[in-house]
């Protein structure tokens, strides 16, 4: 059987982009510009799959 898996770190941003929440389990000494730089990546992650997701869903979605 497989062990469950925890998230690592929890993100929450804002329609503009902005990073709202951020909270780490294993929180790791990383400088504030280093997590700064990882909050815009996951960002820039999320606004690059967000326009797949529709087309990678099995069923229509309705009103897009």
């Amino acid at each position: 059987m497989a062990a469950a898996v925890a998230p690592f770190c929890l993100f929450l941003f804002d329609r503009a982009g902005r990073l709202l929440y951020r909270r780490e389990w294993r929180e790791q000494r990383d400088s504030v510009r280093e997590k700064a730089d990882q909050a815009k990546s996951i960002y820039g992650v999320i606004a690059t799959l967000e326009p797949l997701a529709p087309m990678l869903a099995a069923k229509p979605v309705e009103g897009k």
